[in-house]
């Protein structure tokens, strides 16, 4: 019996993560930069998350 593997579940966290700070970033929510550096670092981690063994 095999469950969903880590690394995929925290890709979709981080990719999740990612689309939030594109959104606020967009609604003004957040300052841009802030946005714009958050958006970066999680789309990276995720795929470094895809991309480990």
């Amino acid at each position: 019996m095999g469950g969903c593997p880590v690394n995929l579940v925290l890709a979709a966290a981080c990719f999740a993560a990612a689309g939030v700070f594109a959104l606020a970033g967009r609604t003004a929510s957040l300052p841009p930069p802030v946005a714009r550096v958050g958006t970066l670092v999680s789309f990276t981690l995720g795929l470094f998350a895809l991309l480990a063994k």
